[in-house]
């Protein structure tokens, strides 16, 4: 197996796109092909996936975040298993044919991920659904790389750390297009977690050590203790009306980053827990979930042992909470196409996912006439955003 890796790393990966019949244009010095991966709408006249660059044995996609070596693109364009992969490329003369493959072409050879992985105690299978890549550039370490996602699954930047666990120093450990605290960390597509609560994470760590602990776990993570303005509006519309489970660390910056979430999922009817300091079969109150997870504590029992978060400035009812109050005679339902309406209690209709919806005017109008002052147009936005949500996902179907 250990040769088959140094053929894998020696191999020409454009070449191996040209045999699978996928379309391989230059574009200067880089070349590109339509991602075999069939999760995301492809642009045929301008193809995303990038075939070597640095490195002549990989390919990238930059739409969808997906990646490898020979082996992985033989897998996603073909629809096979390694083996399956292994023995086509034996076949056409890119890996020797040896008999000694036939009882080990069923494992994937050992890298950057695996090695990753070890060191930190967690299993492969949690990195891979996570979207995580690896990436060797000649004459540096080799990086592990962790894609950030918008609310769309559309990636909008990475976090990447040293394969062999090592900081980064000055380099810093983000590689992003949009910012580097404006994306989520989760597997994708997060809607097959339906009916479920949905753990969120204080940074890619912890959500690795959460999915190795408890494979299949919905689970979404912000880069960090500090996400920004853009992660946050990502948080709100992708779990709106959902019940979370918050996973802070135990100091300062992680009872900020709870509150913080906390305040941005409640105006969008999030039910909202946060995992205590201790419990889960291990008491410790200095550590953070990755470490806590490593050393023996049970996920599902402090998942399960949550305390219902509570909002520690809030001394009177928020305004998103005054503009829910005014719905209550309110009837949400979605049409046969799947757009959402508000029954008015005298029975007109009004669509809430259209661009300029009346709806927020008279939300905005209802606001000022019951408590004197107007709402922040921020607000509105989050509530109308949540009711589209109840409207699709909760109330029921209208012709």
């Amino acid at each position: 197996m250990n040769s088959d890796h140094n053929m894998l790393d020696a191999l020409d990966i454009r070449k191996v796109a040209e045999t699978l019949g996928l379309e391989v244009r230059q574009n200067g010095s880089a070349a590109y092909c339509q991602c075999p991966v069939n999760t995301h709408e492809h642009d045929d006249s301008q193809p995303r996936c990038q075939l070597g660059g640095e490195d002549d044995h990989l390919w990238y996609c930059h739409k969808c975040g997906q990646g490898g070596d020979a082996v992985g693109l033989v897998k996603a364009a073909r629809g096979c298993g390694a083996s399956a992969a292994f023995a086509w490329l034996r076949e056409r003369g890119f890996l020797p044919d040896r008999s000694d493959h036939a009882a080990s072409a069923d494992r994937a050879p050992d890298g950057p991920l695996h090695e990753f992985a070890m060191r930190r105690d967690w299993s492969v299978e949690a990195l891979l659904a996570l979207g995580a890549v690896a990436h060797q550039q000649n004459g540096r370490p080799a990086e592990v790389r962790f894609p950030m996602r918008d609310a769309d699954g559309e990636v909008t930047g990475w976090r990447r750390r040293r394969a062999d666990n090592q900081p980064f120093g000055t380099a810093g450990k983000c590689l992003t297009r949009k910012g580097d605290k404006n994306g989520l960390i989760c597997p994708w597509p997060l809607a097959d977690f339906t009916g479920d609560p949905i753990l969120v994470a204080e940074g890619e760590a912890d959500a690795a050590a959460a999915l190795s602990a408890l494979p299949g776990i919905p689970v979404v993570a912000t880069p960090g203790a500090n996400p920004g303005k853009e992660c946050l509006k990502h948080l709100r519309a992708l779990l709106s009306g959902r019940a979370i489970v918050l996973a802070p660390h135990p100091d300062d910056a992680g009872a900020d980053w709870r509150d913080r979430l906390g305040r941005a999922s409640r105006n969008v009817q999030c039910t909202v827990s946060y995992v205590a300091p201790e419990g889960g079969g291990l008491v410790s109150s200095d550590a953070d979930l990755d470490d806590r997870l490593r050393a023996g504590a049970d996920l599902e029992a402090l998942v399960g042992e949550a305390i219902p978060w509570q909002d520690p400035n809030a001394q009177t009812e928020t305004i998103a909470e005054k503009l829910l109050g005014l719905v209550a005679t309110v009837e949400f339902v979605h049409s046969g196409d799947g757009s959402a309406w508000a029954v008015m209690p005298e029975g007109r209709a009004i669509r809430l996912d259209a661009r300029g919806s009346p709806f927020a005017a008279w939300l905005r109008h209802r606001f000022l006439e019951t408590h004197g002052r107007p709402a922040r147009a921020g607000d509105v936005s989050d509530v109308l955003g949540a009711l589209i949500g109840q409207a699709r996902f909760a109330g029921p179907r209208r012709e």
